[in-house]
């Protein structure tokens, strides 16, 4: 959840991630997760780099189709395009929200 809240560069007074693990979680299942999912990201916070990251994003889209998204909300699209390993250093919707005193 943090490094996915970081790459969105959303404020963290601002996020609260709420999941839920199935029932019956065993510990080698979580620490795979960690293993193959979660860390990946820790270096390529964009998933463009990372071979695995990549094959998943190619997966959820098989036939090839626009993503919406950068159509849906230009003032995200340049984010949402992002593909260094570097944040995104351009404006966001959220940019200027303080934190509260």
């Amino acid at each position: 959840q943090e490094l996915h809240r970081a790459a969105l560069r959303f404020p963290r007074h601002r996020f609260h991630f709420v999941g839920v693990d199935p029932p019956g979680l065993t510990a080698a299942v979580t620490q795979g997760e960690t293993a193959h999912s979660a860390k990946p990201f820790e270096s390529d916070p964009y998933g463009c780099h990372d071979a695995g990251l990549r094959a998943k994003r190619e997966a959820r889209n098989p036939f090839r189709r626009t993503v919406s998204y950068p159509l849906g909300c230009p003032a995200l699209a340049p984010l949402i395009s992002q593909c260094l390993r570097l944040p995104y250093g351009g404006p966001l919707p959220w940019d200027g929200w303080a934190a509260p005193r």
